[in-house]
């Protein structure tokens, strides 16, 4: 009978050696769970851009967890979080934030624009802004900041050297006649000149003077497109495709110039000033014989004036 009560004891004692430290682990968990429980914290606030405007759909998410909530029409949210949590907030078009939680004070969060660009924007024969990646032709985009740099009376003269597959020859004469061809010569029949059009309308550029060539010529030979002010351009594009020429028919099967003027911006002041002055001396004056001639209604070839 003693045998079997110290058996039984020594079962018990051994059963308590096994449950009292998972009795003590058991509660150290609900005491963590209830303390993790109490530094929750209810975390409301209202997300909007730098004009004030409340942003909808903006995610919220806790850091390195998937809790997250996204803002109502208002703009305003409502998310559980501890101390110490990091809020990201992330929103398409606008740099993500990082906020650290350390009370329940509403959150008062202005969203700044990404300025990043991604892909550079070129005009098109619709004159719609399209990626160049999304375009199946051809498009060369130059900045008026190549137009400007270098000054020339004619501005496409500025642009010799600038982009692939174009050909420009330009004459001695100042302001004169430029010879703008892409792709090389494809008719020997029509002009190969390709077609300038300014802000969606064609501009035929027709030649003004009897040019270099002409004695009888009143004024040096030019072009319509010398008239333009290189300061009024903010874009010129290079359509030699001929999808992409395509809506100006015939007329610009030889390529298109697309220039895009500067227009004015809303809630946006901006004054440009510019000044370009060009002198021209001759080098050399050949020497005339003004001295002797003939006399009027006479036949002689020399005699005294």
């Amino acid at each position: 009978m003693k045998k079997i009560m110290g058996r039984r004891f020594q079962t018990v004692m051994l059963l308590l050696w096994i449950a009292i430290p998972a009795i003590f682990a058991l509660s150290q968990d609900e005491y963590n769970k209830s303390n993790s429980q109490q530094d929750r914290l209810t975390i409301s606030g209202n997300v909007s851009d730098t004009k004030g405007e409340a942003l909808i759909g903006v995610s919220i998410q806790i850091d390195g967890t998937t809790t997250g909530t996204v803002t109502n029409f208002d703009g305003d949210f409502t998310i559980q979080a501890s101390r110490g949590d990091i809020l990201k907030v992330m929103y398409i078009g606008f740099s993500t934030q990082n906020i650290t939680v350390e009370n329940e004070r509403p959150l008062r969060i202005v969203m700044q624009e990404d300025t990043q660009v991604l892909d550079d924007l070129v005009v098109t024969a619709l004159g719609i802004r399209r990626s160049e990646k999304a375009l199946s032709y051809n498009v060369q985009e130059v900045k008026a900041s190549e137009v400007t740099t270098i000054k020339d009376a004619n501005f496409m003269n500025s642009l010799v050297g600038k982009v692939a597959g174009v050909t420009i020859n330009q004459s001695a004469a100042t302001g004169g006649a430029t010879r703008v061809v892409m792709r090389g010569v494809k008719s020997i029949n029509s002009s190969n000149l390709a077609l300038y059009v300014i802000d969606g309308i064609p501009m035929y550029n027709m030649m003004n003077g009897g040019g270099e060539s002409s004695i009888f010529s009143e004024q040096p030979g030019t072009d319509g497109v010398a008239d333009i002010n290189p300061e009024d351009i903010e874009s010129i594009s290079m359509l030699t495709g001929p999808s992409a020429a395509a809506l100006y028919g015939n007329a610009a099967a030889s390529g298109v110039v697309l220039i895009t003027t500067k227009k004015g911006a809303i809630d946006k002041t901006s004054v440009t000033v510019s000044n370009n002055t060009i002198f021209s001396t001759v080098s050399i004056m050949p020497e005339m014989q003004s001295k002797y001639g003939n006399r009027p209604n006479e036949m002689d070839s020399w005699g005294s004036i």
